[in-house]
């Protein structure tokens, strides 16, 4: 055996036993005594991309003896490399170079368009591993239930867990991801239950790893985060209800001390200490401002939410300038504002803020020409800016300006889908002006709206603003007109409820007339066969059929015929006419026109 086969017999042997370290040295040496050999290079690159060196190997696949070597294509190593380092960009254009693309290429596409946040490709490249590839691992599952998630794809992500049921007990990221689906929905009881799933999952799980008290606990602080979240919004929903008041700080104490053992327990994971963070800074309001602050500086300066999305990411640092803003550090916050603008153009989060600091200086009029220019520069997606349409309307209300309020406002309820409290905001500004027809037609055109929306939902909306029509018409005297909208919501919402009772009707109906029917036969033989015994034990039948004879050989037939008619009218078998006139039976129809019963016409990714 050769001196080069034998490296390449310990290189495989290291590679095997995914001792990389030890790999990569074997293949300094194969490269000192064959340079350029593919197989060598090829080895390299993996075992520097497994060491966690992502610099060296992104500068090893630049060098001329890897690009220059035609058999060797090592663009995935590419790819990965720049993903590996957050240059997403670059490692899409490297994917886009490789064709025709196996199952590990599409699976990065997937990574690399999640980090992208192109949350519509990520699902089509997750379920292009599993329909084409037939990748069917739970890791992909999860995978493609955080992409669903976050392309707010509920009813598709509904699905997925129906598909999938028996993941819900044997992995706790997919559960975990099945919880953020019902957060979507603001279903905060069933998100609860499957966060508190996720979590006995997650301790069995790594206890039977063999991991210590102290890495369960830090795998369990994601859970633990989205749980707090999770309890404090019930508790604020709960408090909704019973009370128009915002939560007392006392009644949110759980949740402060929630979020601060999380924060004290240290997790590795620096997500997760940002989005703790900025829950525990927003849940506090203006409460504890400087250390709010504190806190909040710690993680933007240590680059804690480099992990987090563009969203989470906006929010963190709004919070950071009204924080400012609250402790009066107004040059400050505008320099913030000035940041937030460069970092993230565009989401009209900077014109708010600088907005609320011209208005806190008395100076509402420039407020408002700042969020109108915004607006007038992005009129053609309002439905993602309406913060600043319901800000600026309410600068015009501090103004007394109605008018100007319901000119702001009235372009969103469209483009945002009839919005049922941007509807009342609008019906009763217009009740304010005492314009009640404008406010009727928007109504109307609301109700429309569901109406057409062949949903249950839009059922269920579209019901609801037919009830209000008719108090708003009753409130405005038009109680003709409230009289029919409520006699149309009344048909209208009774129509199937009685289409059914009918059915149900008719079908009792038939059977009672059939066994009506069959009572009356059976009433009409009982009296034949009494009829027949009684002219039997009278005249037996030999001597009834003698006489019959005398009476035809010795009696005229116009005797006998007149005889027999006035027979056929006494018999009582010939009274079958008059019986079914008298018949309580046969007043079928005079009892359903009376019967009362015939008037029917009344997020995370793994």
């Amino acid at each position: 055996m050769s001196k080069v086969e034998g490296l390449f017999t310990e290189l495989d042997k290291a590679l095997s036993s995914s001792d990389f370290d030890s790999g990569l040295s074997f293949c300094e040496k194969i490269l000192v005594q064959v340079p350029g050999d593919k197989d060598a290079l090829h080895c390299k690159a993996v075992c520097l991309i497994q060491t966690g060196k992502i610099p060296q190997a992104l500068s090893f696949l630049k060098e001329k003896q890897v690009t220059s070597n035609k058999e060797l294509n090592l663009n995935y190593e590419k790819a990965y490399c720049h993903y590996r380092n957050k240059e997403n960009k670059e490692s899409l254009n490297v994917l886009k170079t490789i064709n025709p693309k196996t199952a590990r290429e599409v699976h990065l596409l997937a990574q690399v368009n999640y980090r992208l946040e192109d949350w519509k490709n990520c699902v089509t490249f997750d379920r292009q591993l599993i329909d084409e590839f037939g990748v069917e691992s739970p890791e992909i599952k999860t995978n493609l239930m955080a992409a669903y998630v976050s392309a707010n794809q509920i009813e598709e992500g509904l699905q997925l867990i129906n598909q999938n049921k028996d993941l819900l007990e044997e992995h706790f990221e997919f559960t975990y991801n099945v919880a953020c689906v019902f957060i979507q929905q603001r279903q905060f009881d069933l998100a609860e239950k499957y966060l508190l799933d996720a979590k006995r999952i997650c301790e069995e799980t790594l206890a039977e790893d063999g991991l210590s008290e102290k890495e369960i606990q830090d795998e369990l602080a994601v859970i633990l985060t989205q749980l707090a979240y999770v309890q404090q919004q019930t508790n604020i929903q709960s408090n909704l209800l019973t009370s128009s008041d915002e939560p007392t700080p006392a009644s949110l104490e759980p949740f402060f001390e929630q979020y601060n053992q999380i924060l004290k327990s240290k997790p590795s994971d620096a997500s997760v200490v940002a989005v703790a963070t900025n829950n525990l800074v927003g849940l506090r309001k203006q409460h504890d401002l400087f250390d709010s602050l504190k806190r909040i500086k710690a993680v933007i300066s240590t680059n804690q939410d480099a992990k987090l999305s563009l969203s989470q990411r906006l929010t963190l640092h709004s919070n950071h300038c009204l924080v400012l803003y609250h402790i009066n550090k107004l040059d400050q916050c505008t320099a913030q504002i000035k940041e937030l603008e460069s970092t993230f153009p565009g989401s009209g989060v900077s014109q708010l803020l600088t907005a609320a600091i011209l208005h806190k200086e008395n100076k509402t009029g420039e407020a408002i020409s700042c969020l109108e220019s915004f607006l007038k520069s992005n009129s053609k997606d309002k439905s993602n800016h309406l913060k600043i349409g319901l800000s600026l309307a309410q600068l015009y209300l501090i103004q007394k300006d109605r008018a100007g309020a319901i000119r702001v406002l009235q372009p969103f309820l469209k483009s945002t889908g009839y919005k049922m409290g941007l509807l009342a905001t609008l019906v009763y500004l217009y009740e304010q002006q005492n314009d009640y027809s404008k406010g009727m037609d928007l109504l109307q055109e609301a109700a429309n709206y569901w109406s057409n929306q062949k949903t249950e939902a839009g059922a269920k909306k579209h019901q609801h603003l037919m009830k209000e029509i008719g108090n708003f018409q009753l409130k405005h005297g038009r109680y003709q007109d409230a009289a029919k909208t409520f006699e149309l919501l009344y048909y209208k919402s009774d129509a199937k409820t009685a289409r059914k009772t009918k059915t149900k009707r008719e079908r009792t109906y038939k059977t009672r007339s059939k066994n009506q029917n069959n009572n009356q036969k059976n009433n009409q033989n009982n009296k034949q066969r009494r009829h027949q015994k009684n002219n039997q034990s009278k005249y037996p039948r030999k001597h009834q059929r003698n006489k019959s004879n005398n009476k035809q050989r010795n009696k005229p037939n116009n005797n006998q015929r007149n005889k027999q008619n006035n027979n056929q009218r006494n018999n009582p078998r010939n009274n079958q006419n008059n019986n079914q006139r008298n018949n309580p039976r046969n007043n079928q129809n005079n009892n359903q026109r009376n019967n009362p019963r015939n008037n029917q016409n009344n997020n995370q990714r793994n």
